[in-house]
């Protein structure tokens, strides 16, 4: 129940030997359902004066939170990492990965059924136990267009839409999406977004 976005900040990519080289300060979001998950980032961090990511040594310069509040059923959305939904079907005795975009209906059906799989997790009830308004959508913001992100994540490729976005829905839903991201593959980066 946790996203991250990418870092952000002022880089060259090299590539030749295929690396990313950031300038001075860089930043990272990251965001939970989870205040223990927060928590632990922040003591982690705090409590260390540098830490390593990726053989390269990072140095905290600060710290900020904030908990968005969500009480209406309608959000203009970024996306701080791309947003992926997809499908597996089985095709001649392999599995198969289908991708969809933001203009197949299927994009905002599986997003609904994924935030509300992630609601009753989270919160340990039956789907009986509760009811949702029903009218969700996700698309694209007037004027604007999503663009495509294709990742190479352990020797896989993932699809994902960077983009300005609207979204309709039950505002407990839209809040598990907000805090815990939305789509698929959350916890490897994918689905944060912030609001505009």
């Amino acid at each position: 129940m946790f996203s991250f976005s990418r870092l952000n900040g002022e880089f060259k990519i090299n590539p030749h030997d295929k690396t990313i080289e950031f300038f001075e300060n860089v930043n990272l979001i990251v965001s939970s359902l989870d205040e223990n998950i927060i928590r632990y980032v922040a003591d982690s961090l705090l409590f260390k004066s540098e830490f390593e990511l990726i053989n390269q040594k990072i140095y905290v310069e600060k710290i900020e939170y904030k908990d968005e509040e969500i009480h209406n059923n309608h959000l203009q959305i970024k996306t701080l990492s791309p947003i992926t939904v997809y499908s597996t079907i089985q095709k001649n005795s392999s599995k198969k990965t289908i991708y969809y975009s933001p203009s197949e209906k299927e994009f905002s059906k599986l997003i609904i059924e994924n935030l509300k799989s992630k609601y009753l997790a989270f919160y340990k009830i039956d789907e009986e136990e509760v009811s949702f308004n029903e009218n969700f959508v996700i698309k694209e913001k007037n004027g604007s267009k999503s663009k495509l992100v294709i990742t190479y994540y352990k020797n896989f490729i993932i699809k994902g839409w960077h983009g300005l976005f609207e979204i309709k829905g039950d505002p407990r839903l839209l809040k598990i999406g907000y805090d815990a991201g939305f789509g698929a593959k959350n916890s490897q980066g994918f689905g944060l977004v912030d609001m505009v």
